[in-house]
């Protein structure tokens, strides 16, 4: 985990599939301290009313003792993306100066890093309102437009590297979305075109002949109709927006039931038609 080497395709579907489970490793934490902190106490009728709490046996749960520090849940929070931002990072330094893989980590790399705002800056914003200090209004407000941009940042990027990167799709008449890409993030040589040769693997920095393809799709699908993938491509769209609001700790949904188990199962369902669509890639 802590080496530098080249990171495998497995390794990076599993720790992809990792930060799906990001949310379940700040409720394990959560868990496993009000049962330490219970068992730890003499066992009379409060502690076995905070454990018929802890498992939903009762409907009042406002005596449970959560982790109160605002850093530990969202850094416990952040780890599967830590582990995917650490291969980026690794995969960087290992490829060759000026080559497009360079160029590929490091924008992979800044996504990972863009999901830690849409964290923290949530959790702050919960420790803010739980506080009822409301004197600083321009600070809440601060937090909030921040948090607001943080979101749809992280959103629209990650949908545009599922579409792009992952799943291998953007190609328009003239030219491919990873354009953009391989662009802006011209480091070792800005201004400078990109040397195609460095890595035949990866589709053209440019495309001499036109595409002529099914439009933001490729010409080898796997899948016989094309509209599958454009069903996919908006199914994503709405679930990357829906596993945001997972991830930001201030926001409720008290008037949908079991909303935490809906937003859940549905990061659950993306990440499976992810994984579908990845490996497709790969194999094509």
């Amino acid at each position: 985990m802590f080496s530098v080497c080249k990171t495998e395709f497995s390794d990076v579907v599993f720790a992809d599939i990792l930060t799906s489970c990001s949310k379940v490793f700040a409720d394990l934490a959560n868990v496993s301290y009000v049962i330490y902190q219970t068992l730890k106490r003499k066992p009379d009728l409060g502690a076995q009313a905070e454990l018929k709490k802890l498992l939903g046996l009762e409907n009042d749960s406002k005596s449970i003792s959560y982790i109160r520090s605002p850093l530990v849940n969202p850094t416990i929070t952040c780890i599967p993306y830590l582990i995917r931002l650490k291969q980026c990072v690794c995969d960087f330094y290992l490829s060759p100066r000026g080559s497009i893989e360079r160029r590929r980590h490091l924008a992979n790399a800044i996504k990972y890093f863009s999901s830690f705002p849409v964290i923290f800056l949530s959790a702050f914003q919960k420790d803010y309102f739980k506080s009822n200090e409301y004197s600083q209004d321009w600070f809440l407000r601060f937090l909030f437009y921040t948090w607001l941009f943080s979101a749809i940042f992280n959103s629209l990027y990650s949908f545009y590297w599922d579409i792009t990167f992952d799943w291998g799709l953007g190609n328009l008449k003239q030219w491919n979305l990873s354009e953009f890409v391989y662009t802006v993030f011209n480091i070792d040589h800005p201004g400078l075109p990109l040397d195609s040769k460095s890595t035949p693997s990866l589709p053209p920095y440019s495309q001499s002949v036109p595409y002529d393809g099914p439009f933001l799709l490729r010409k080898n699908l796997v899948f016989k109709y094309p509209s599958l993938y454009y069903l996919v491509i908006v199914l994503d769209f709405v679930l990357r927006a829906t596993w945001t609001i997972k991830l930001s700790s201030h926001i409720t949904i008290d008037s949908i039931p079991y909303s935490g188990f809906i937003l859940g199962a549905l990061e659950i369902f993306r990440r499976c038609m992810w994984i579908l669509f990845r490996v497709e890639k790969e194999a094509v």
